[in-house]
């Protein structure tokens, strides 16, 4: 199966991890730092100037969504550029997988899964404690698909580009109403880490509120942090 692994980045050159687990990706920098980044193409990578612009993170997103389509791409993921390795569990045990393989054929697998289910968006669980790991549900429909890994099938939906953090709650929340895929998500802090402050997070929490209502909801005692509920119920 083809798909583009993109990988959104911003001044980070010589330090991205994500790098190792591809054969190829393309990484979206700031039209100012492509330079920097040019050393990721000695090793069969492609570095893509995103114009100045472009701004922001959700900015980036939408542009990426726009050049992937341009490109011919049915079907990409865009992925932090910051991923040490993954992960599943299996009779209580941790398994690390590093392997080019091994994840080329997990993507793989969950494209085919989303094509015969219907819906254009998967994503990966990111919870390193394993009392938040079910063995007998092997994927969820009500739980958000965080922007960490977002596997993404080529659709009209867009990221809203008034929000400066929480796209991903939005982007999900959106995919929840149109395909049927449904969200319930709890975070505190993320990334984003030049511009995350309480400000930020609060401009976030007003549009989201008035968007989409009651089920964006404040995290008690936290001043930085808030939770999607479902309004559907499933596995």
């Amino acid at each position: 199966m083809n798909y583009a692994v993109c990988i959104p980045s911003k001044g980070r050159a010589g330090i991205v991890s994500t790098t190792q687990f591809f054969n190829s990706v393309y990484i979206f920098v700031p039209e100012d730092e492509v330079k920097e980044y040019r050393v990721y193409e000695r090793t069969g990578h492609k570095v893509i100037g995103v114009p100045l612009s472009v701004r922001g993170i959700t900015a980036t997103r939408n542009f990426i969504l726009d050049w992937v389509k341009e490109q011919g791409f049915k079907y990409h993921i865009q992925i932090d550029d910051d991923v040490e390795y993954f992960y599943y569990f299996e009779n209580t045990e941790k398994i690390i997988k590093t392997d080019k393989d091994w994840i080329d054929w997990l993507i793989t697998r969950f494209f085919i899964l989303i094509e015969d289910m219907g819906v254009y968006l998967w994503g990966l669980s990111l919870g390193p404690d394993k009392k938040f790991y079910r063995e007998y549900s092997p994927f969820s429909l009500v739980s958000v698909i965080g922007a960490n890994l977002f596997g993404i099938k080529d659709n009209p939906i867009r990221f809203d580009e008034r929000l400066k953090v929480k796209e991903d709650y939005d982007y999900s929340l959106m995919h929840l109403y149109k395909y049927g895929v449904k969200v319930k998500h709890y975070s505190n802090r993320g990334g984003c880490v030049s511009y995350r402050t309480a400000e930020v997070e609060e401009e976030a929490y007003r549009i989201l509120r008035k968007k989409w209502g009651k089920i964006i909801k404040r995290q008690r005692g936290k001043t930085i942090g808030l939770s999607v509920e479902s309004p559907y119920r499933g596995i």
